[in-house]
């Protein structure tokens, strides 16, 4: 639902608001230190580390404690992949759908891929993906989403492209470029029956209504305004990636804020009237290359 939003604003922020650096390095050091530090459950991260100049693969999850108070582990509600290559700054963000049908290790029935963080948190979750795609991601970040509201007032109206007139929630959104308030922009995303492309559209939807936030915050204009977000980042935010490293290693000059946004496809199937999507060899090794570290 809402929770890519957050998730992409905040592992764009978190991994490249030092971009703003010559403005708020003392802010964003304070954030730094406000993210909850993490230990890595093993030695994945140190042994599987790239450099930082090169690539990065990270596991993005939005996780459903927050929502109506719960305050339980809850489950892996959004499951993004990133993968960032500062080599030629072509940055990849991919969406899993949550209902996929996977093995998770440890456990010996086949089932949906949210379900991995409900059994054993991050490290299950990180386990389960690497299995499914082949590949290695050391890194995470985890987010609740307390802070999303917070989020979109801090950044007030944003321009987005709407693709076809509909009307949900007691707002009405015309063809082409809107002018979105923070409530008009929740209703926006949340929409997905009436999409002729279903949850994919949506993902979509919010796709695009992140990387217009995100361009949004980060012009000159709104750099008064990094405070108060970088400070909600911080509240809402897990990760083991060692930014201030990352901050060291990369030429923030050349810093491009721009992703690709990808879907990882599957086909909707019913087991024993259950509902799953199931990935496909092909697609699977589709996204095994867009997450290699080869050249």
């Amino acid at each position: 639902m809402l929770k890519k939003i957050l998730l992409f604003l905040g592992v764009t922020l978190s991994v490249s608001m030092l971009s703003v650096a010559g403005y708020g390095y003392y802010q964003v050091q304070k954030t730094i230190k406000s993210v909850k530090p993490v230990i890595n459950m093993d030695n994945k991260a140190k042994e599987t580390q790239i450099p930082f100049d090169k690539k990065m693969n990270i596991l993005v999850l939005g996780i459903d404690t927050g929502d109506l108070g719960r305050d339980d582990r809850g489950r892996s509600d959004t499951i993004l992949l990133t993968h960032l290559n500062f080599d030629n700054n072509e940055h990849t963000l991919l969406s899993i759908e949550r209902d996929s049908l996977v093995e998770i290790p440890g456990y010996s029935n086949q089932n949906k891929l949210n379900a991995a963080y409900a059994y054993g948190g991050v490290e299950t979750s990180q386990k389960t993906i690497e299995q499914l795609f082949n590949t290695e991601i050391p890194y995470y970040v985890t987010v609740n989403m307390k802070g999303f509201q917070s989020i979109l007032e801090i950044a007030g109206p944003i321009t987005v492209y709407n693709s076809f007139e509909f009307s949900y929630d007691d707002c009405h959104f015309k063809q082409g470029d809107i002018l979105l308030e923070p409530d008009q922009a929740l209703a926006w995303v949340r929409m997905r029956y009436e999409d002729p492309r279903g949850n994919y559209g949506r993902q979509m939807r919010q796709q695009e209504l992140v990387k217009q936030l995100v361009n949004h915050l980060t012009k000159v204009e709104n750099l008064y305004k990094m405070p108060q977000l970088l400070a909600v980042l911080g509240e809402n935010l897990k990760t083991n990636i060692p930014i201030e490293e990352l901050i060291k290693s990369i030429d923030l000059t050349k810093l491009n804020l721009d992703l690709k946004t990808e879907q990882v496809q599957g086909e909707n199937t019913f087991i024993d009237g259950v509902s799953y999507e199931v990935i496909s060899e092909n697609e699977r090794e589709r996204v095994r290359q867009l997450l290699s570290f080869k050249e």
